[in-house]
């Protein structure tokens, strides 16, 4: 229907990085689906809409949408939905500086991929783990989310999803001043990301590169990458920032006609409260399935199921596991 080819047409849009039009397209599936009383089309929408405002750093917008995606998808056990929507918010976590609640979301949609067998969302799922642990400066579990991220990328054909987790664990190397093994991650990240385009991840593998080479005391090999960086970031904060203005634009003017016309309340009041139930329901029983209620820590329950997914996650990916047990 006429929704969901809005809906495509907004996707596609957004991965052509054309933020302003796939926000105008994307809103009007939203409210096309609304009026159609289709709930599944919505929530694929609340998703994409989300997604789009998570791109843009507007988290005050995101959240609502991606939230209320996460409702009618457990309203409507949409596994897949499910996911997308809790490693979307897993990054909005980690972009509020809530990294213990991204972590949580993070893992949860990593179950539910694996579940269903989506790779694909596996491999956003375990960068936005990486990336929530990087930021808790926890360096081991950083690492392991990332290699897992270009492992599962390398395996489903995305070269591009490959060079920024090698980025990402370059940098994470050189952090720990680890500079040959920084160096040697950088260099495959730059190598795949020329091959594959991307002025982006070509610019931060120059920018982590000079600092590389500024630690190890190459001063001139260090200023050639800088300079590099300086030139390409450049042209991608310009094309961006015209993007970000536009976007900034329809937001508002959307929002206004939102304000004078009410089109973007739920439907009722009864669907509200129901979604506020069930959330908080499903708080408690998870609350008490996984914590012990005197010291509030996993119970031996949930550490028993952390200790199988561990070793179902070692062979998945046939990577050595180790475990420690101390009386």
């Amino acid at each position: 229907g006429k929704a969901g080819a809005l809906g495509g047409l907004g996707a596609c849009y957004m991965l052509m990085a054309a933020y302003p039009e796939a926000l105008q397209q994307l809103l009007r599936a939203l409210i096309l689906y609304r009026e159609l009383e289709d709930m599944s089309g919505e929530a694929a929408a609340l998703k994409d809409v989300g997604h789009l405002y998570l791109l843009l750093e507007d988290l005050p917008r995101a959240f609502p949408h991606l939230e209320q995606c996460l409702d009618l998808a457990g309203i409507l056990r949409d596994k897949r939905l499910q996911a997308d929507a809790r490693a979307k918010l897993c990054d909005a976590y980690r972009l509020a500086g809530q990294n213990q609640l991204a972590v949580q979301y993070g893992l949860r949609s990593v179950e539910l991929y694996q579940e269903i067998g989506y790779h694909g969302g596996e491999v956003e799922a375990f960068n936005s783990l990486g990336e929530a642990y990087l930021a808790m400066e926890n360096y081991p579990q950083a690492h392991n989310f990332l290699q897992l991220t270009a492992e599962v990328s390398e395996s489903i054909g995305r070269p591009l999803e490959v060079a920024r987790a090698q980025r990402k664990i370059g940098a994470l190397y050189l952090r720990q001043n680890q500079l040959d093994s920084a160096f040697s991650h950088l260099y495959r990240a730059l190598e795949i990301a020329t091959e594959s385009g991307s002025q982006r991840v070509v610019s931060e593998c120059h920018r982590e590169l000079a600092e590389a080479y500024k630690k190890s005391g190459d001063a001139v090999k260090a200023l050639m990458h800088f300079e590099l960086f300086f030139e390409l970031n450049q042209s991608v904060f310009d094309e961006e920032s015209d993007r970000r203005l536009k976007t900034i634009e329809i937001a508002h003017q959307v929002e206004t006609a939102r304000k004078d016309s009410e089109i973007h309340q739920l439907r009722n009041v009864q669907l509200q409260q129901e979604i506020e139930e069930r959330k908080k329901a499903q708080a408690a029983l998870e609350l008490l399935a996984t914590q012990d209620g005197l010291t509030g820590i996993s119970n031996r329950r949930h550490v028993l199921e952390l200790g199988s997914r561990a070793f179902e996650q070692a062979q998945r990916y046939r990577r050595p596991l180790t475990a420690i047990m101390l009386d």
